[in-house]
């Protein structure tokens, strides 16, 4: 993961899809886990555990939607 990120350099809507509980729970602590959730949020990306992607939608050649298995995102 990359720690040094910078808002000009991300597209305007970031989000990050977690299938676990907890954001890089498999391996890291909680504390760790939870310091990534704020960071990350901090700099204004969106963070979702417990997510399943179940298909990524792609136009002309980037990432378009994502579907879970609860619905669109």
């Amino acid at each position: 993961m990359l720690l040094t990120i910078e808002k000009k350099s991300l597209p305007s809507d970031v989000t990050v899809l977690e299938m676990g509980p907890t954001v890089y729970g498999r391996f890291t602590d909680p504390q760790l886990s939870d310091f990534f959730r704020r960071f990350l949020e901090h700099h204004g990306i969106v963070v979702k555990t417990g997510v399943k992607v179940a298909r990524v939608k792609a136009m002309a050649g980037a990432v378009a939607g994502v579907e879970s298995d609860v619905g669109e995102m």
